[in-house]
């Protein structure tokens, strides 16, 4: 009996995009950059829950997107490297793959116009903030044109394609702030800089391996730089992110102080993986990296919270 597509797209979304461990992620993700938003005094406290509301819906919808433009951008090196994924194995053909994204972008177009006029009283051609990275996520989608030059260049095309994340959340704190163009726009780089580190972070702790678990023709950052180099590309996007938030004189806070103590033991972890492979593991590393990148996160959303001493 043939299975019909939507029960089949569960399953793409089930191995490929799960629901709870990103909704997790995209909610500290929302709420760390609207918290970090209104520290800054960019965000107003007026309508806080549907901003958060509008900011995680629309993150969802940006990378299910991007997932799915991966999955298409990468179907033949998954049919020889991965064939056990939903896609390369056939659950979800590329056609029915294409009218998910067709019908991404329309809804992410639509959801976003009535959280707009909601939040801001104006069309959504009055401040198309949102056509660039939806601009962007298109030419990541391409290759940006030059694929068979970015893709012998692991870290190269890994940051070229993490930036889309700062791009989204610099776009999404213009809909969130009633502050005019000329006082949001010298922070923009704050949003995009600090999103860009900390997804570059989950990207290169999440492709580092032990030697046991590389494999043939598949790349990865612990076989381009070795065991110790790997890890100082992860840490040094953690302490890159400790920097920029300590440089926003937000001193007396909770979040700050949580993310010093986060980068500190990250250094004892990292120095423990170079040091002995043994005591901490690739799984290991990689996961606590993971948690690691929430947490960061949640100190962003505590970014509010002074810091008492008793």
């Amino acid at each position: 009996m043939e299975v019909g597509f939507c029960s089949r797209f569960r399953v793409f979304i089930s191995e490929r995009f799960p629901l709870l461990a990103h909704s997790l992620m995209l909610a500290l993700f929302s709420g760390g950059n609207l918290a970090l938003g209104r520290a800054l005094g960019l965000v107003e406290s007026t309508h806080l829950a549907e901003k958060f509301f509008l900011f995680f819906v629309m993150s969802l919808l940006f990378f299910l997107r991007l997932r799915v433009f991966d999955e298409l951008k990468d179907l033949d090196h998954d049919k020889k490297f991965n064939p056990e994924r939903a896609l390369a194995r056939g659950v979800v053909s590329v056609p029915e793959a294409r009218a998910v994204l067709l019908g991404l972008v329309l809804f992410e177009l639509f959801f976003l116009s009535i959280g707009v006029a909601y939040l801001r009283g104006e069309s959504l051609l009055a401040s198309p903030y949102y056509l660039l990275p939806l601009f962007y996520s298109f030419l990541m989608f391409e290759e940006f044109f030059i694929g068979d030059f970015l893709r012998p260049h692991l870290t190269t095309y890994a940051t070229m394609h993490t930036i889309s994340a700062g791009l989204f959340a610099a776009s999404m704190l213009f809909y969130m702030t009633n502050a005019s163009w000329n006082s949001v726009l010298p922070f923009l780089s704050i949003f995009i800089g600090l999103n860009w580190t900390l997804f570059n972070f989950f990207e290169f702790a999440r492709k580092t391996f032990d030697s046991s678990e590389e494999r043939d023709q598949v790349e990865s950052y612990s076989k381009l730089f070795g065991r110790g180099g790997s890890v100082a590309l992860s840490l040094s996007q953690v302490v890159i992110t400790a920097v920029i938030v300590s440089s926003l004189g937000l001193s007396n806070s909770i979040g700050l102080m949580g993310l010093y103590l986060i980068t500190l033991l990250f250094v004892i972890l990292c120095l423990l993986r170079v040091f002995s492979a043994k005591a901490v593991s690739a799984p290991l590393f990689r996961n606590v990296s993971t948690v690691v990148l929430l947490l960061s996160y949640l100190c962003l959303v505590l970014m509010n919270c002074p810091l008492r001493v008793w």
